[in-house]
């Protein structure tokens, strides 16, 4: 995986998934034009911040029930639209989903359908874990980090945890330096969220098309869209939200190229998804009926917790 820091953009984070829940994740960013052991080596390390929550399920979930994809929760506060989870049974199997909706202390819904079965009293954690990108990477009155990126240094971050068997994880991922407008930044991420949900679509799109070819050509599309409504698409694409609305918009274009997940019905799942990408656009420019009218992911908004329930019809049936 790569990560791609924007120059001159503060307040950027890392985002790292686990494929279990671990409590403790720590991180070390890396300028490897110095030698093992050199101090300048070190960027910056530390400790990521990781969720704490615990959510535990009031009924039944899985397979056998009518909808695989609701996970029924007797309390919601702790993961946001996008995180990865787990959940995680009685006999300790678990299994990961990215998180499609919120009812409001009701229940999860995951972006895909869930292969296990899950009762009362089986648990739901969190496994995205994040670090803050240091000055060093993006200030752009920093004369080393101006030297990082005019060199086009090789940059990493290794992410290191302890999983449950008790072997030492070490996750060695590339970070790229740019001087891309805010909106570029998000495909990265945008792809991210669209591969934990759909993780066949990357090998069903039509052949010579990549994801990373499908999500830049999303992105012009975004904005002219955007830009319908006289909406700045740098205003938005560096927040959660923004990164969501793209997601929408790759599955949309990728299901206009006949992409379906398993064995769904492509017309049906094409409307589906278009109908998804539409209405989170409304709930962002003008508001619609049923959905919060959102505000736009400002700096100061960006990280904020949407507390109102949201969910589209993709995946919903």
């Amino acid at each position: 995986m790569q990560h791609r820091v924007l120059f001159g953009v503060a307040s950027q984070t890392l985002r790292y998934v686990t494929p279990e829940y671990v409590a403790t994740v720590t991180y070390a960013i890396e300028d490897l034009t110095h030698g093992q052991g050199v101090a300048a080596r070190t960027i910056s390390s530390g400790t990521a911040t990781s969720p704490t929550f615990t959510l535990t399920l009031d009924g039944a979930a899985g397979a056998a029930v009518a909808n695989p994809q609701s996970i029924p929760v007797a309390a919601t506060a702790g993961p946001s639209i996008g995180d990865a989870c787990v959940v995680i049974a009685a006999d300790g199997s678990l299994e990961g989903f990215a998180v499609e909706a919120i009812a409001t202390d009701n229940y999860l819904l995951a972006s895909s359908l869930l292969a296990g079965a899950y009762a009362t009293s089986d648990t739901v954690r969190g496994v995205t874990h994040t670090a803050a990108v240091p000055a060093g990477l993006y200030d752009d009155t920093d004369a080393d980090a101006e030297a990082r990126l005019d060199d086009q240094r090789p940059l990493r971050i290794v992410w290191q945890y302890t999983a449950a068997s008790g072997a030492i994880i070490r996750d060695s991922q590339e970070i790229i330096l740019s001087r891309g407008n805010a909106a570029a930044a998000s495909v990265a991420p945008a792809l991210e969220v669209v591969r934990e949900g759909y993780p066949d679509l990357a090998g069903r799109l039509i052949e010579g098309m990549t994801a990373e070819g499908l999500g830049r050509y999303s992105l012009r599309q975004l904005i002219a869209d955007l830009a319908a409504y006289d909406v700045d698409h740098a205003r938005i694409m560096l927040g959660d939200r923004g990164v969501l609305l793209l997601a929408a918009k790759i599955v949309a274009e990728a299901s206009r190229r006949g992409y379906t997940p398993g064995q769904r019905d492509l017309g049906t799942f094409a409307e589906e998804a278009a109908a998804d990408y539409a209405r989170q656009l409304a709930a962002i420019v003008t508001g619609v009926a049923g959905l919060q009218a959102m505000r736009l992911d400002t700096d100061d908004v960006s990280n904020e917790r949407i507390d109102t329930t949201y969910r589209g019809p993709v995946l919903s049936q």
